[in-house]
């Protein structure tokens, strides 16, 4: 039974991966109104964006080889060392976009750009974004401890 045990085959990964890449589909509709405001603002949105679709892409595609391979003889992939550590970047790089949400919306605006210690408004966009966020973080988590249970 251990040797059929591969990373990246939880069957939550491609909902983990569908919850990054919607999250950076949102944030990528706001990015240009972003821009408008403020260079810095539009840059952090896009980067959000791009780093949120390639991680889901990326844990996307690695779950379908991953999957593939166990049938095939001669498999190009198998464990990993990485599924791990992916995850934890995931819930953190989560957690600091859906942190920045909160901060904005009850301290302000930190530190630098045109309006710099503003309170941005609750919105839903912005709300319904973040909970994508926090529902992937809580996934991952749950995926990372029932890993370590697996292991022991």
């Amino acid at each position: 039974m251990t040797s059929r045990i591969q990373s990246f085959t939880d069957l939550r990964i491609p909902l983990a991966a569908g919850l990054s890449m919607l999250a950076a589909v949102l944030h990528g509709g706001v990015t240009g109104a972003h821009f408008e405001e403020w260079f810095g603002y539009g840059l952090f949105f896009l980067v959000a964006t791009a780093t949120q679709f390639v991680w889901g892409g990326f844990l996307l595609l690695r779950y379908f080889e991953t999957k593939a391979a166990q049938n095939d003889p001669f498999p190009r992939v198998g464990s990993s060392r990485l599924e791990v550590p992916y995850s934890w970047a995931g819930v953190l790089g989560n957690l600091l976009i859906a942190g920045m949400y909160f901060v904005t919306r009850t301290v302000g605006i930190p530190f630098f750009g045109p309006e710099a210690g503003e309170i941005e408004r609750w919105d839903a966009f912005g709300l319904i974004t973040t909970s994508l966020e926090l529902l992937l973080v809580a996934l991952l988590l749950l995926m990372i401890t029932g890993r370590r249970h697996q292991q022991t």
